[in-house]
C-alpha cells in the first residue's frame, strides 16, 4: 500500500532518465547500452523509500525523531504554517508535559496507553510496540495518521486523517455505559483516554462501616466523558442522570467543537485544547458552537458560579476536619464514614474534570448541592491521645484530638472539671494544679443534639506533687532477738514501697513489722516509688542476744 507511490515515481523517473539519455546520446547509436543504463537508474530509484513510506514508518516507530518536521517541510514547503502553528500550540498543551511520562517511567504506572505516544497507538491503533519501548510524550502522530490511505484518495489536508474510529464506534466507560461516536466524530480520540477507569456508581459499594479512601473509590484524573454523560458522581436523592451538553456532543466534532474550534495564537483552542488559564477564559468556540451567542466568560454564568461556591464549601468542610493533606488531596491515614467518602468522591469528580462545571453544569449542581446538604446528617467521630499520663502538678499535658462530621461543639471532661472548646483542630494543653488521678473523656456533639460520640482515654492521668521522698521510723533501733519492731512509713508522694530488712527478708507493705531471729547489726532499706521516680533511705538496727 505504501510502496505504490514509490513504484510509480520510480517508473516515471526511469522514463525521464531514459528519454534524456537517449536524446542526448543518440549519435552514439548504442541504444542497447543506453536502455540498460536507464533501467539501472530505475532500479536504484525503486530501492529508495518514498516520502509517504518514510513518514508512515516514523509515525509508528518507538524512537522519537525530533527532525521529523523537517522531513514534512521537504514535501509541504507551501504549508509551513500547518506545522509551525500546531507545534507552538502543542508545546502549550498538557499533551506535551513530561509529568505523566515521568510517572510511567518511575512508578511503573499501567497508564502508558493514555500517557505515551507508543502506548496509545499500540492500544487503540493495533500497532505493535516492542517490549523494550522507549516511551515519548503524546505528540502529533499520536493522533494524526498521515499517509495512511491509498495515495489516490489523498486530499490537500492529509493531516486530517486521524487514528482509530470505525464506521461507528462505542467506547465502553467504567460504569458499563457506552459512549457512541460516529465515523466523522474526531472526538473518539479524546474519549479513548478522557474517561474514568473506576465504576463509581457508589464509591463505597454499599459499605456501612467506616473505611479508608483509596484510588478505587475516588474518580480518576480525567473523567470528562463520564461527566458529560452524567456518570460516576453519587446522588444522595435521585438516580436520574443529567447531561447538559450531551446534545452538543452529537455534533460532528463533539469535544473538538469547543476545545479545538478556532484558536488564539499559541494560548487557547486548536492544538492547545485549552479554554482558560489563570488570567483569561476563551469562550469564542462556545459562542460558535450553536448553543451560545453572547458568552463573555464562564465564571459569570450563574450556575457555574454556584457550583464553585459549593465546591469551595466542601473544601472548607474537609479542611476544617483536617481531612485534606498539604496538597489538598485526601488523607490516607484515617477512616471515613460511607457518606463522607461519597461526598469526597463528588468533590474530586468536580476537581479532576477541570472544566469548572462547564462540561455538565446541571449534573455538578445536583451532586455537589446534595453533598453539602448531606453534611448536616453525617455522624460525628472523635478521638484523642495525651502526650503523657504521668505528670507533676507543675507540668502540662497536651491532648491532640481528631474529629469529623458536622460538629457543633466539643466537651472535655477531667473527672470533676468540664469545659467546651471550638472544633478548630488545635491541641488542648492543660496544667493540673491538684495531685490526683483523673479520668479524661472528649465528647463531640453534632448539629442534631442526638448525634454525638464520646471517647474515653484508656489510661488515666496521674498527677503528683513531686517525685517520692522516702522516710520511715522504727519503734526501736536497739533491741533483742525475737523482739517485734514496727516500721512507720513517713514517705511522701509514693504509690508503692519495697522494704529490705537486711536478713534476707523483704516486704511491700506500707507499715510492716519484723522480728530478727539472730543477733547482729542489720541495715533496713526503704525504697519509695511512684511512676515519676523513686527514693531510697536506710536505718541500722542493732539486735542483741537475749539475756
Amino acid at each position: 500500500m505504501y510502496k505504490k507511490l514509490t513504484i510509480d515515481i520510480g517508473l516515471l523517473t526511469g522514463y525521464i532518465v531514459y528519454q534524456t539519455t537517449y536524446l542526448g546520446y543518440k549519435s552514439m547509436n548504442n541504444k542497447s547500452l543506453l536502455l540498460i543504463l536507464s533501467f539501472l537508474i530505475l532500479a536504484i530509484m525503486l530501492s529508495l523509500p518514498g516520502c509517504d513510506e518514510l513518514v508512515t514508518e516514523t509515525v509508528n516507530t518507538t524512537v522519537t525523531d525530533s527532525t521529523l518536521a523537517i522531513g514534512c517541510f521537504n514535501c509541504h514547503k507551501s504549508n509551513e504554517n500547518v506545522f509551525l502553528r500546531p507545534k507552538g500550540q502543542w508545546e502549550n498543551s498538557k499533551h506535551a508535559s513530561a509529568i505523566a511520562l515521568d510517572t510511567i517511567l518511575t512508578d511503573g504506572c499501567d497508564g502508558a496507553k493514555c500517557h505515551t505516544h507508543e502506548g496509545y497507538i499500540e492500544e487503540f491503533d493495533s500497532v505493535f510496540i516492542s517490549n523494550n519501548v522507549q516511551y515519548s510524550v503524546i505528540g502529533c502522530f499520536t493522533c494524526h495518521d498521515p499517509h495512511s490511505h491509498e495515495y489516490d484518495t489523498w486530499d490537500d489536508n492529509l493531516l486530517s486523517i486521524l487514528r482509530g474510529g470505525s464506521e461507528e464506534e462505542y467506547v465502553s466507560l467504567a460504569n458499563d455505559s457506552l459512549y457512541f461516536m460516529n465515523a466523522n466524530d474526531k472526538s473518539i480520540m479524546c474519549v479513548n483516554c478522557h474517561r474514568d477507569v473506576n465504576n463509581l456508581t457508589d464509591p463505597v459499594n454499599g459499605a456501612t462501616e467506616d473505611l479508608t479512601i483509596t484510588s478505587d473509590n475516588i474518580p480518576h484524573f480525567s473523567p470528562q466523558a463520564d461527566v458529560i454523560l452524567g456518570f460516576n458522581g453519587f446522588s444522595f436523592k435521585s438516580s436520574s442522570k443529567i447531561a447538559t451538553h450531551r446534545e452538543a456532543l452529537s455534533s460532528t466534532n463533539a469535544c473538538l467543537t469547543c476545545h479545538y474550534g478556532t484558536g488564539k495564537g499559541y494560548q487557547f483552542g486548536e492544538h492547545t485544547f485549552r479554554l482558560a488559564d489563570e488570567t483569561e477564559e476563551y469562550v469564542k468556540n462556545c459562542n460558535l458552537g450553536g448553543c451560545h451567542t453572547d458568552l463573555t466568560d464562564f465564571s459569570s454564568i450563574e450556575i457555574i458560579s454556584n457550583i464553585k461556591i459549593m465546591s469551595d464549601s466542601l473544601e472548607y468542610i474537609f479542611s476544617n476536619m483536617n481531612l485534606l493533606d498539604e496538597n489538598n488531596n485526601y488523607r490516607t491515614d484515617t477512616t471515613f464514614s460511607p457518606n463522607l467518602v461519597r461526598m469526597f468522591s463528588n468533590y474530586f469528580l468536580y476537581q479532576r474534570d477541570g472544566s469548572m462545571g462547564v462540561h455538565n453544569p446541571g449534573y455538578f449542581e445536583q451532586i455537589l448541592s446534595e453533598s453539602v446538604e448531606q453534611w448536616d446528617s453525617l455522624p460525628v467521630h472523635v478521638s484523642f491521645n495525651a502526650d503523657t499520663t504521668l505528670v507533676l502538678i507543675t507540668d502540662t499535658v497536651t491532648f491532640s484530638y481528631s474529629a469529623n462530621g458536622n460538629i457543633d461543639s466539643l466537651v472535655w471532661n477531667f473527672t470533676d472539671t468540664t469545659y467546651s472548646v471550638q472544633n478548630d483542630g488545635s491541641d488542648q494543653k492543660l496544667l493540673f494544679d491538684t495531685a490526683g488521678i483523673y479520668e479524661v473523656s472528649l465528647t463531640a456533639f453534632g448539629k442534631n443534639p442526638t448525634n454525638f460520640e464520646s471517647f474515653i482515654l484508656n489510661d488515666s492521668i496521674y498527677v503528683y506533687n513531686a517525685t517520692p521522698v522516702a522516710s520511715f521510723t522504727p519503734t526501736v533501733t536497739d533491741t533483742f532477738v525475737d523482739s517485734t519492731i514496727t516500721f512507720t512509713n513517713n514517705s511522701t508522694d509514693a504509690d508503692s514501697y519495697e522494704w529490705d530488712f537486711g536478713d534476707s527478708t523483704t516486704s511491700i507493705e506500707t507499715d510492716p513489722t519484723h522480728a530478727y531471729t539472730t543477733d547482729g547489726i542489720f541495715t533496713v532499706i526503704l525504697i519509695a516509688i511512684n511512676p515519676l521516680g523513686s527514693d531510697t533511705t536506710t536505718i541500722d538496727i542493732t539486735i542483741n542476744p537475749n539475756p
